[in-house]
C-alpha cells in the first residue's frame, strides 16, 4: 500500500502518525489507493492522542485543533474537533461532513484533547440508506442517516482515504497510532 505525507505530517518509528506538534499546523497522511465504501458496510477504527493545549491560543480567540477522517479530503468526512467555531459551539466535538456541509454533530463527553489515547470506531450501513455511527471509547456519541443521497451516489468508483490535522495551539501533538479501514490498514513499518 502506497502513502504520502503532506505539511507537517511524519510518520515515527512506532509506525504512528505524528501529523502536528506545534502552532497553525495540518498535517495529513494519504492512502494513494481508491476504496471502496459505497456498497458493503464498513468500519474504521483507530487510536487517536491530542495533547492538551499548551496555553497560547489561536488568532480568534479559544483555540484548538482536530483530527479529521476523510474520504476524497472533503467530500465525506467525520471529524474530532476541538476548535470554536460557528458550527462547533462546545469546543468538543465529534462532527460529520458531506461535501463540504455538516450535516451532523454531537458533543462528546470525552474531552478530545486531553493528552489521553482515544478509541474511535465508526460504522458505515450504506444501503439502502446510509447510515454512520461514531463511537469513542466504545460509546456511540453520533449516529446519522443520510437524508437526500447514499455514499454509492458521492463515491461510485471508490474513494481515496486520507487522515488530516490542524492545530491552533502551541505544542499540541496530534498523533494518530493505528487506522484500520476494512481491508486497509495503516500501522507500524510502513
Amino acid at each position: 500500500m502506497k502513502i504520502k505525507t503532506k505539511g507537517t505530517a511524519k510518520i515515527q518509528d512506532d509506525g504512528s502518525m505524528l501529523l502536528t506538534d506545534g502552532l497553525q499546523q495540518t498535517g495529513r497522511v494519504t492512502v494513494a489507493e481508491k476504496v471502496s465504501i459505497s456498497k458493503k458496510p464498513w468500519r474504521l477504527s483507530a487510536s487517536v492522542t491530542m495533547s492538551d493545549n499548551q496555553g497560547l491560543s489561536d488568532s480568534d480567540g479559544k483555540g484548538g485543533d482536530g483530527i479529521w477522517f476523510e474520504f476524497n479530503e472533503k467530500t465525506f468526512s467525520i471529524g474530532l474537533d476541538t476548535f470554536y467555531n460557528d458550527y462547533n459551539d462546545s469546543g468538543n466535538e465529534v462532527n460529520l461532513f458531506l461535501e463540504g456541509q455538516i450535516i451532523a454533530k454531537e458533543h462528546c463527553p470525552v474531552k478530545l484533547n486531553s493528552g489521553e489515547t482515544i478509541k474511535v470506531d465508526i460504522v458505515c450501513i450504506p444501503s439502502p440508506r446510509t447510515m454512520i455511527v461514531v463511537a469513542i471509547n466504545e460509546k456511540p456519541v453520533l449516529m446519522h442517516a443520510l437524508k437526500t443521497t447514499t455514499l454509492a451516489d458521492v463515491f461510485p468508483n471508490g474513494a481515496e482515504f486520507s487522515v488530516f490535522a490542524f492545530t491552533g495551539e502551541a505544542g499540541s501533538k496530534q498523533v494518530v497510532h493505528e487506522v484500520e479501514l476494512k481491508n486497509i490498514s495503516i500501522k507500524a513499518k510502513l
